[in-house]
């Protein structure tokens, strides 16, 4: 084998000659064996300029799928494999790894960060308040929960604001422990000097609690006719085949299906909706005591027409519980009007023509009683000061109620005002425009 002149074998030569041919046409084998060659040479130039930087054998970062990762970053890996989630908002770390879930990191978020934003509308209320420097401008004003207990605290302790004598009455149901209660702060502790009126109208009783005791006493009269359609709903309700039974029912007779829903015997709203439910229902039990041969608890004509009845005069309580109960607006002013159209509807429930109405308006009047004269003074105060109402609907009510005693009522009513009004006068003597209410003329303001 001869050697070239610069360092060539006479083979290579030889091929270098023939390629230079321009009548030269390779064959497949050695077209193929020049792109291999070629192609290992630009792999070997790639792997050359990357150099040691693509490892195929290291393992990949795992991603994070948890949403709570929206709240806080993942911090430098440890030699050992772990690394710190850090809050977002407060700077809080929690160390994390392979066998580290993300449960702490999730309960600071939802329980123990003070500083993440919450969409609550009581901490971002928006209030209107003039910018200093323009005239007749307006800007937005965000309420600062943390700000204002820090004003207030500085109110009780630096300035000695007396906020304990705001207390005016105490709402209570009629427990005997509450009257216990009631009894010990006013006798034995100084409380009672900085009540209105001396604590006469301290203790007030729960209106709707009231009137849950007065329906519950008229219901107690027709428990039979109630027991039959709560055990009714039950036995529909029992099994998905008798629902199944029922639905068909209502389907024959063209009623919408509405699911069977009985009472919680101790709240008398249950019942009145329990019952209301049962009416619209009605073709469709009746259809049902004819599909199922062993449903016994099935309503006479009689007895749907004294439910039908009974629904009738419960609405009207039903609605004065409902409003009296409301929380996006104040209620005391509206207790001593809808208390007085209930007394009104037992006094018509005396007169009915049914005999069970009449018997259960006795027992509700009864309960009444017992409760009317306990607090009422406070209730027909606050529909005074309501103003599209004054004394005039008080006056109003009491001679539909009870005329005999009306006119006592309103002296009793005037003398609390003053007392009241004459209680403010004197704790604020340093302000100018008070005046006595037994002035002449003062009275005709109500």
């Amino acid at each position: 084998m001869g050697i070239g002149i610069h360092g060539e074998t006479q083979e290579e030569i030889q091929r270098i000659e023939i390629q230079a041919d321009p009548t030269y046409e390779p064959d497949d084998e050695a077209a193929a064996g020049g792109e291999a060659a070629a192609a290992a040479a630009v792999g070997g130039e790639a792997a050359a300029a990357c150099g040691e930087e693509e490892n195929p054998t290291k393992k990949k970062t795992r991603k994070t799928t948890s949403d709570v990762w929206k709240h806080f970053t993942r911090g430098p890996v440890q030699p050992n494999r772990s690394y710190y989630g850090i809050c977002n908002y407060c700077g809080e770390k929690y160390l994390q790894g392979q066998q580290r879930g993300t449960s702490s990191m999730r309960n600071h978020i939802d329980k123990k960060c003070n500083k993440i934003p919450r969409n609550k509308p009581e901490a971002l209320q928006k209030l209107l308040q003039a910018k200093s420097g323009k005239k007749n401008a307006l800007v937005a004003w965000r309420f600062d929960q943390m700000k204002c207990r820090k004003s207030l605290a500085k109110m009780v302790i630096a300035h000695e604001y007396p906020f304990s004598c705001r207390v005016f009455c105490l709402v209570l149901d009629n427990a005997s422990s509450n009257d216990a209660c009631i009894s010990e702060l006013l006798y034995s502790t100084p409380m009672k000097d900085d009540l209105p009126v001396e604590g006469k109208i301290f203790h007030q009783r729960c209106g709707c609690h009231i009137l849950n005791l007065i329906v519950h006493d008229g219901l107690s009269t027709m428990h039979n006719e109630i027991d039959c359609i709560r055990e009714t709903m039950k036995w529909i309700k029992h099994s998905q085949g008798r629902i199944e039974k029922f639905k068909l029912a209502c389907s024959q007779i063209n009623v919408p299906y509405k699911k069977p829903q009985w009472d919680v015997p101790t709240r008398w709203n249950s019942t009145y909706l329990m019952l209301e439910l049962a009416l619209e229902l009605k073709p469709a039990i009746m259809r049902y005591a004819s599909l199922d041969k062993k449903f016994s608890k099935a309503l006479s004509d009689s007895q749907w027409g004294i439910l039908k009845e009974l629904v009738k005069h419960l609405k009207v309580f039903y609605e004065a519980t409902l409003k009296l109960s409301g929380t996006k607006y104040p209620t005391l002013n509206l207790f001593f009007s809808e208390f007085c159209e209930v007394y009104l509807t037992i006094k018509r429930m005396a007169s009915n023509e049914y005999p069970f109405i009449v018997n259960m308006g006795t027992q509700m009047h009864a309960k009444f009683n017992k409760y009317w004269s306990m607090g009422n003074s406070l209730l027909a105060i606050a529909c005074v000061l309501d103003p599209r109402c004054k004394l005039d609907v008080v006056q109003y009510y009491m001679e539909e109620m009870c005329p005999d005693e009306c006119e006592h009522f309103i002296s009793n009513i005037r003398e609390c005002m003053s007392e009241l009004y004459n209680e403010y006068v004197k704790a604020k003597t340093e302000e100018q425009g008070a005046y006595d209410l037994n002035q002449p003329g003062m009275s005709k303001r109500f």
